[in-house]
Formats: structure tokens, sequence, C-alpha cells
């Protein structure tokens, strides 16, 4: 049968979208993973609470991450057991800065003005939709990452660094990435929070399309900025 399971941790509403993926059955039996690893395709990190810095090497002085360390180490030994099975995952939101912490990137601990649906670009349409957001933290990406999507303009004053320190606006408020060293992909807004008829979601499922049925090197070379420049050029 190959690897036709979706794997949501968390909440019902995290399976919508992926229930639009064709070929794919969608469960929240996290046994699948241990019983069946050959049968899952996919493994979705969902949303929640902020990501507890010491597995950054960070620090929270001011008392601002709203964390819950027993969930971060469960999710990191169901990392670690995707990553034995070659099972991908993928993050939405607190699944996203779980996947990057996981990778070797860090986090932004606190900005504002990141509530509400706004404006993204998505790097390989060349396009920006509009995308959904509740998050309060943002990700700190390994240098080996590779953005894909960033808001259209920037929209905090206030970026606190992973250490509790006021730090330097970073170059793109990113949106979703993709993380070479553990062939993940993740993104920082909602899509089950989005309509199915919207451009930002049809690209989002697009997206993930690709992630599952292409091999992890041409999913790269699809989406990665660079080879996106390069061929703009040619």
């Amino acid at each position: 049968m190959g690897r036709h399971v979706i794997v949501v941790l968390g909440p019902t509403w995290y399976e919508s979208p992926f229930h639009d993926l064709e070929g794919y059955k969608v469960i929240r039996k996290l046994g699948m993973l241990d019983i069946n690893p050959e049968e899952v395709a996919l493994a979705v990190f969902s949303g929640g609470e902020d990501v507890e810095p010491c597995l950054y090497g960070g620090q929270d002085p001011r008392n601002i991450c709203y964390t819950n360390i027993r969930r971060d180490y469960f999710e990191q030994r169901i990392f670690n057991h995707c990553r034995k099975h070659a099972i991908k995952m993928t993050g939405i939101c607190r699944g996203f800065q779980f996947l990057n912490v996981m990778s070797g990137g860090k986090m932004y601990q606190h900005l504002n003005y990141h509530g509400q649906f706004h404006p993204a670009y998505f790097s390989w349409k060349k396009e920006n939709y509009a995308v959904s957001s509740t998050h309060h933290q943002m990700v700190y990406l390994p240098e080996d990452a590779i953005p894909i999507i960033w808001s259209s303009a920037r929209r905090s004053n206030i970026y606190i660094g992973p250490t509790g320190e006021f730090a330097t606006p970073p170059e793109k408020e990113i949106e979703a990435a993709i993380f070479p060293s553990t062939k993940i992909v993740g993104v920082q807004f909602h899509p089950e929070m989005m309509l199915p008829t919207a451009p930002g979601y049809a690209a989002y499922i697009e997206l993930m399309t690709d992630y599952l049925s292409l091999g992890f090197e041409d999913f790269l070379a699809k989406y990665s900025e660079a080879n996106h420049v390069k061929r703009a050029q040619a």
C-alpha cells in the first residue's frame, strides 16, 4: 500500500487542509507511528504553546514564554521516531516553531501585530496572498534554512530575541521555510483557518502535495528561493 497515511498531532481542526490532499488517509491515531510506520507519509505538528527556551539554548528572563515542557519532550520523541523511520514532517504555527528548533533554529520570543490576516509573499508563485496568523513568537532560522514565504511588509516594531534581549529586526518576517538538514517544511500561518477558495490556501495545498509526492531534492529545487531566482534569470 505504500505511505498513504497522514497522522495529525493535536486538535481535529488541524486535519482540514490535509483532507484536500488526494490519495491520503488522515487520522489522529499516534499509535500508527509505532505499529505501521512504513505506511505513514506525514506527521503534522500542530499549534499551541511556545517552545521551551532551554531547547534552543535560550533564556526567558522577561517571563513571556508560555510553555509546556512535557509536550516539548513528548513531541521531541515523536520527531526522533519519524527521523528514524523516514517519515516526513510538517508543522503549523507552534508546530513550525518546534520543528525549527529541532532543526537547529532558535526563536524570537515576542513580536507584536501578528494576530490577524495579512499579506504574505509566496516566493515560488511571485504573488502576495492573505494568510491567517495568531502567533506572538517567530522563528529565528538556522543558517541552512530556506525561507519560502514571508510577510510582504514589516509588521512589528518589537522583537525580543532568544535570550530575552531586544533584537534587531530580521531581514524577513518568516511565514514558511524549508529545513534541508531534517528535510522538513512548515508554515507559521494557519491554513486550517483559511477558506478553501483562497489563493493562499490553494498555494499551501500545492506546497504540501509537492512535498509528499516529490523527492526531497526535487522539492527543494522547486521551492528554494535561490533556485527560483536562477530560473528567473535564465
